[in-house]
């Protein structure tokens, strides 16, 4: 599941490079969400069956009580839930993303994973 959502951050990138913005959005949403799943599973054997970001950072925050995720989350909010708008948004509706847009999606994946990357089992 990890390599998967480095490889969708990749075509993220890639995608952002394209100029195929929804598809960077897209893709970067689902990095994030599978890289959370994969650290849920790595630290408590489990994740929930939900696409949303904001609800698989909830159970890492219940899992794993990190300051800097807290924190990163907190002055992060509005960026994540746009990313996690992507899931759908870029998918089924008429909406058009801009370059601008998908710039901040894909930083937004490489930080997440990043600090994500980091978080270890109490």
């Amino acid at each position: 599941m990890r390599r998967r959502a480095v490889e969708f951050l990749e075509g993220a990138e890639e995608a952002l490079k394209a100029g195929r913005y929804g598809l960077a959005c897209f893709l970067s949403e689902q990095a994030v969400q599978l890289y959370v799943k994969s650290k849920l599973l790595e630290l408590v054997g489990d994740y929930p069956r939900t696409h949303y970001i904001r609800v698989l950072l909830g159970e890492l925050l219940r899992s794993i009580d990190d300051e800097r995720l807290r924190r990163f989350i907190r002055d992060n909010r509005v960026r994540i839930s746009s990313l996690e708008d992507a899931y759908l948004m870029a998918r089924y509706s008429e909406k058009e993303y801009f370059r601008e847009d998908a710039e901040d999606a894909v930083s937004l994946a490489r930080e997440l994973i990043k600090l994500i990357e980091r978080l270890q089992q109490p």
